[in-house]
């Protein structure tokens, strides 16, 4: 049992355990086979004499050291054997020097990791460590176990209210030594990295081996060779890898600081816009020893490298840098690293110390996330700027919005709203493009503790996110006041403790990556060995026989029989029926960073989706107003009362920024409906006059708890200067009833009708306030607000499906998949959508809800249906044959997250019986889409994950397939049938609606000024502010400014950028288009290398068996093949595999599934009774040839040159037709990849080949047969020659076919069939 020194509710680590490292010299590896070498040299030398066990010695030596390097290679393999040959295990945590921490279940790999000691200013030492990169820290006093660094995430709300930030040095190094930077630093891998992974895995490490066997036996040319080969091959695939990772970064964010180590500070600007200075001292930047260290010598202004002050130099404009004669890059070794000093003040920091910069081949690390910038922390009792890469958890900031149309404030990490609202966009972490009101906690109740799960959605600014609009707070005597006016907030969680870190530690840990040395590959090398030990044991025991036989060429032949049953090309083979998928996804913009996760996709069972943005677009169309006449008709908004617009107009919280409206896509859309528009001041004003506008002056946020969003606003009355006032509410339906004065008739009946058809419903109401003073106003709460309303309608909203997605399922479902739908929208629009794509097969479905009405407990689960005419109980009470058939087969099933987690908890075993027939997953948090996929994992299902945003992240990490797609990338790709000049860029609607914009805007000015367009968009980028502008020249630049806007935005939509919201950073499969069709693409091409790969088992299996009884019952009988024959021979087994591994995949995907494995009735069966076929034949041909040409020796010489025979001639015939047959009978084909007829180029090889082969046996080409060494067969032994052959070939195709018609398809679990 593991030494469980770890908290038992740590959510990332299993165990950890205490280890002393030992003395190299005392390493498992070293100290034994020291004594092993010792003894043997002195048995060898002394005992059974050197010379005369010569051969026998090196044998025995050789042995020695392999065994030493397969410790060795074990201890690179597994933690756990490393532990155990290189360490010692304590008890006591003050004597530990490393710890084995073993992780939870997917969540990464096993490692040891160094323990580290610090003290405090104070004197107190600490021991911790860090586990993909979070921090552990060793408590020993009370609980003796390590646990995870505590941030300040649950104290009282008071206290972050009164604290006034750091007050003194002393608490800001504790702080510092505890917490560490604010940096989110993620490894990138180099090629000798990922070369060294792949020359250090267990099949290029036996195919070394064969090598030097080979080597042995005087093969040199023939083993260099492969060698060499093997090498080259495995560089390509790592080149391969690490250019699909490389674009993949290229649809990524623009060129930014790169930030290498652990202090982001040691290049910054500082306040003088020409001066460049290092952490504290202004003037010194030095590199290492050597005379090209880069220093700043006393003038502000000058760089100087070594002697020579003109390599680096400062230009004429401030603040920027040039290298050579290209400004803004520094050229770094040969190749260019893209460090970009611009016009912000940022850093660049390459090696460990802050002073450093690393100048090589080697760029250790990537700044994930915003680049360090300067912020103000209320630090020592005032104001200060540092970078926000120095931020620590307890500080107090000022965040504030920069100025300009293009500025954004990136948060640095999780923050406390003390003072002050803000807007939020958090589509980085969520994926949600929906900004989100943030509320400060004055005003609140500051007795009761943090609680992140509560108040972290209104009060909490997360890292990674981006702020949108601020509101400075109201500077008061008894509260910091922000010199910047920005919010002032708390730090509670930095680096990757925060949100942001977090979800990067998810992407970067979560699972170990998928290679081709699985367990199945191993198992069946284990099951060919068994065939292999018997014809090495063969071997030997006959040439024992023969005292005067060499003991080195028997031991050596024995082996080489051994390691014949893993042939040197099976990786090679492997991994090219792998590449050629790769590169067909490439050609259809899909691109994978890990290669052998196509094969997963050919055993899919299961393909989940999310919902918006992958099955439904993010175009939002508001259909009407119903419910108003109690009916549940729908009208068009337009057509709608003048109070039900009102609602309509100002019960949102969207926000006007630099003339765009910022906020839900939902709100947006209704605003749009109604022809109103939103202004800088929060005023709403119809575009074409109808009635008067409305002013918002107060919000009251919408909350996921409450479903409601209340608004307070006024408008002037007519002919006066006084203000009425009104209150405006909007919610769910259910919510909203209990608020109205009267509720009309068949409201209940309206809304869940509407509901069921899949539009989003919203009740909108309103109340009269009359007219108020300021005082009266403030004084309003939300309770008084959200009272005595007047109903005003339902607001019918509804998200279109793309316009690929249902023909994409249909065609999914009709290939044996089964469709699930994972999402965290509503679940009656969910269940609607999945009626609408046929997710769901029954009548009647079943929704899992808490029964508001029960009494007892445990009865407050139910199934209810949507139309709420059934009701079953959580668990129904029926044997389990009912079971399946009353219930699991009669329904189709909704579980929402809450449901999910009771089910988990309360009913595990149910739970897992009823999986497979849930077809929709509503309201379910990103945490619980990892669940369920994990739990598919669990019974065995492979599943398809296919998302869009980071709220994906972690089930499509966790998913075999994991499928990424662009939200704002085009749906299908450019046509390229249209010439150069006539192409045109297939944009996505939200880029079509900018360009459009763009264009009314650029005719608008051109109408106005014809040509005017092009002179101020100059005007507009030259930065020249010209205050004596008339007013129409200032209205001219104004519309410039904004055309330019929007085409630097279209700008960015067309290059498809990859964000750290985009799900593309985590999945295995990226598609640069936002259509799921690329669903069908890797279905297609995974089911292609899956059967490939099992058909070239199949044929390396009947090789490999075919092997071992030719190299030990046919080589103790002399039988060798000529250099030619042997030459023919590898060239057409080489051919006939690259041409396999070429198929391609049919056009439509079939209904029939692929066998999932190698261990399956069918593949043993066939593979059997083939090579029961051959062996058969080889046999009665071999004894035939004995009879025909007896032999004249009495003793076989294996030692000699080769020599024509009949016996051998006939061997090589047979041994070729085995081959040819091999290929030709298990080539799979239709209905999964292409036929043997249409695979062209195996076809004609195989016919090429297969008439030569009987050109040789029927003697028709004497000349021929002459050049192959071939002698001329006795007529009456060539006619049963031939008819041996056709015998082989026939039964071998009749029994691959009998075993494939019986036992040859899979199929889908009955569970998973609709």
């Amino acid at each position: 049992m593991p030494n469980q020194r770890i908290s038992p509710d740590d959510e990332l680590i299993e165990s950890v355990g205490l280890y002393i490292s030992r003395p190299f010299i005392l390493h498992g590896y070293v100290f034994p086979f020291l004594f092993l070498y010792g003894a043997w040299a002195w048995f060898w030398i002394f005992v059974y004499g050197f010379s005369d066990y010569f051969e026998a010695g090196l044998i025995a030596l050789s042995g020695i050291g392999c065994l030493q390097i397969l410790a060795c290679l074990f201890c690179h393999w597994s933690v756990h054997v490393r532990c155990l040959l290189t360490c010692r295990k304590v008890h006591s945590a003050d004597e530990a020097t490393v710890a084995k921490v073993v992780p939870l279940p997917n969540n990464g790999s096993p490692e040891l990791v160094p323990l580290k000691r610090s003290r405090d200013s104070s004197g107190c030492s600490s021991l911790w460590f860090v586990f993909q990169k979070s921090k552990y820290v060793w408590e020993g006093e009370e609980r003796k176990q390590f646990v995870a660094l505590h941030f300040p995430i649950d104290r009282p709300l008071r206290e972050y209210m009164d604290w006034k930030g750091y007050s003194s040095e002393e608490q800001l190094r504790a702080a510092q030594e505890v917490y560490g930077s604010n940096s989110l630093v993620m490894d990138v891998p180099e090629f000798m990295e990922l070369f060294k992974e792949r020359a250090t895995a267990p099949f290029f490490v036996f195919q070394v081996f064969c090598v030097g066997l080979w080597c042995l036996d005087e093969y040199w040319y023939y083993s260099l060779f492969t060698l060499l080969m093997l090498i080259i091959f495995e560089c390509t695939l790592v080149q391969q890898q690490l250019r699909n990772m490389q674009e993949i970064r290229k649809m990524g964010n623009k060129p930014c600081n790169i930030q290498v180590g652990r202090k982001p500070c040691s290049i910054q600007v500082g306040r003088k816009p020409w001066s460049i200075q290092v952490g504290r001292k202004p003037w010194s930047i030095q590199v290492g020893r050597k005379p090209w260290s880069i220093q700043v010598g006393r003038k502000p202004c000058s760089i100087q490298v070594g002697r020579k002050p003109c390599s680096i130099q400062v230009g004429r404009k401030p603040r920027s840098i040039q290298v050579g004669r290209k400004p803004r890059s520094i050229q770094v070794g040969r190749k260019p690293c893209n460090i970009q000093v611009g016009r912000k003040p940022c850093s660049i920091q390459v090696g460990r110390k802050p002073c450093s910069i690393q100048v090589g081949r080697k760029p250790c690390s990537i700044q994930v996330g915003c680049k360090p910038c300067s912020i103000k922390v209320h630090r020592l009792g005032k104001w200060r700027s540092i970078l926000s890469s120095e931020l620590l958890p307890g500080d107090i900031v000022s965040v504030s919005r920069g100025s300009g149309a293009a500025a954004e404030t990136i948060v640095p990490c999780d923050l406390l709203l003390l003072r002050g609202p803000a807007v939020l966009d958090e589509s980085m972490l969520t994926g949600e493009s929906v900004p989100q009101m943030k509320e400060s906690l004055e005003g609140m109740e500051l007795g009761r503790p943090l609680d992140l799960t509560v108040d972290g959605k209104l009060h909490v600014l997360f890292g990674g996110t981006k702020l949108v609009q601020h509101t400075p707070p109201q500077k008061t005597q008894a509260h910091l006041k922000a010199p910047d006016n920005g919010v002032i907030c708390y730090v509670l969680r930095t680096s990757f403790g925060s949100s942001q870190g977090r979800l990067l530690r998810t992407i970067l840990y979560s699972v170990s990556r998928v290679t081709a040395n699985n367990l199945e590959t191993f198992i069946f090398i284990l099951f060919l060995l068994v065939f292999a030990i018997a014809a090495a044991a063969y071997v030997w025991i006959k040439g024992c026989e023969d005292p005067e036989r060499n003991r080195y060429k028997l031991f050596l032949e024995c082996t080489l029989i051994l390691t014949s049953v893993v042939p040197p090309e099976l990786p090679i083979e492997l991994s090219l029926a792998v590449n050629t998928s790769l590169l067909s996804l490439a050609r259809l913009l899909v691109y994978c960073t890990e290669p052998f996760r196509i094969p997963f996709a050919g055993k899919v069972e299961v393909c989940c989706f999310d919902k918006t943005g992958t099955l439904t677009s993010d175009d939002l169309v508001v259909e009407g107003i119903a419910g108003l006449d109690g009916s549940s008709a729908v009208v068009p908004i337009v057509e709608a009362p003048l109070h039900t617009i009102h609602v309509a107009a100002v019960c949102h919280s969207l926000v006007n920024l630099d003339d765009t409206l910022v906020g839900d896509p939902m709100e947006k859309a209704t605003l749009s409906a109604i022809d109103w528009t939103l202004t800088k001041a929060s005023s709403v004003v119809p575009r074409k006059g109808k009635g008067g506008g409305l002013k918002i002056v107060q919000r009251y946020h919408f909350s996921s708890q409450l479903k409601r969003m209340s608004v307070v606003a006024s408008c002037s009355q007519s002919g006066t200067a006084d203000f009425v006032y009104m209150a405006a509410v909007k919610g769910a339906p259910e919510t909203i009833r209990s608020m109205l004065v009267s509720v009309p008739r068949n409201y209940d009946k309206v809304y869940l009708e509407l509901s069921r058809r899949g539009a989003r419903v919203l009740a909108l109401a309103r109340k009269e306030l009359g007219a108020l003073s300021p005082g009266q106003v403030r004084d309003l709460n939300r309770q008084k607000v959200e009272s005595g309303l007047n109903f005003q309608g339902f607001i019918i909203i509804s998200c279109p499906l793309k316009r690929d997605s249902l023909d994409v399922i249909r065609e999914v479902q009709a290939s044996s998949h089964a469709t699930v739908m994972i999402t965290g929208d509503n679940p009656l629009t969910a269940c609607h959508v999945a009626r609408e794509l046929q997710f769901t097969r029954n009548s009647t479905m079943l929704v899992l809800e808490r029964d508001e009405e029960a009494s007892e407990e445990g009865d407050r689960w139910v199934w209810r249906s949507i139309d709420q005419a059934v009701k079953l109980p959580l668990v129904p009470q029926m044997s389990p044959k009912d079971m399946k058939i009353k219930f699991f087969c009669a329904y189709d099933f909704c579980i929402t997250g809450e449901g999910l987690t009771q089910l988990r908890s309360q009913y595990p075993i149910f739970w897992q019986q009823l999986l497979p027939y849930v077809r929709v997953f509503a309201r379910v948090a990103p945490k619980q889409k990892e669940l369920v996929i994990t739990s598919y994992k669990d019974l065995g299902i492979t599943t398809l994950m296919c998302g869009d945003g980071t709220n994906d992240v972690g089930a499509l990490k966790h998913a075999p397939c994991g499928v990424a797609i662009l939200s704002n990338a085009p749906d299908r790709p450019p046509s390229k049938k249209k010439k150069p000049e006539e192409s045109s860029t297939v944009l996505s609607p939200a880029a079509n609606e900018k360009l459009e914009a763009a264009k009314k805007l650029a005719r608008k000015m051109d109408k106005r000024n014809p040509g005017g367009a092009a002179a101020a968009l100059n005007t507009a980028n030259s930065g020249q502010a010209n205050q004596r502008l008339s007013h129409y020249q200032a209205q001219q630049q104004k519309t410039a400014q904004q055309l330019q806007k929007l085409l630097q935005e279209l700008d960015e939509e067309q290059q498809q950028m990859v964000k750290l919201g985009d799900a593309s950073i985590a999945a295995p499969f990226t598609s640069k288009l936002s259509s799921i069709q690329c669903v069908v693409h890797i279905i297609k091409q995974g089911r292609c290398t899956l059967v490939t790969t099992l058909q070239m088992f199949k044929i390396l299996a009947l090789n490999a068996l075919i092997l071992a009884y030719s190299q030990s019952v046919l080589y103790l009988d002399g039988i060798k093949f000529s250099d030619y024959q042997a030459t023919l021979q590898g060239l057409l087994l080489a051919a006939c595999f690259l041409f396999i591994s070429r198929s391609k995949p049919l056009r439509t995907l079939s209904r029939e599934r692929p066998l999932p494995n190698i261990f399956n009735v069918y593949t043993i069966l066939t593979v059997l009774l083939q090579f029961s076929v051959h062996f058969a034949c080889l046999y009665v041909l071999v004894q035939q040839a004995n009879i025909f040409e007896p032999r004249t020796e009495k003793k076989v010489d294996l030692e000699k040159s080769f020599e024509p025979s009949l016996l051998n001639s006939t061997v090589y015939i047979i041994s070729m037709t085995l081959q040819i047959s091999t290929f030709a009978i298990n080539y799979r084909g239709h209905p999964y990849m292409e036929s043997l007829r249409e695979n062209r180029a195996l076809l004609v090889s195989l016919l090429c080949t297969g008439g030569l082969v009987m050109a040789l046996a029927m003697g028709i080409i004497p000349q021929f047969a002459e050049q192959f060494e071939i002698v001329d067969f006795p007529p009456e032994f060539r006619k049963l020659l031939v008819q041996v052959l056709i015998a082989d070939v026939s039964m071998s195709f009749l029994v691959d076919r009998i075993c494939l018609f019986l036992f040859g398809e899979g199929k889908l679990r009955p569970s998973l069939r609709h």
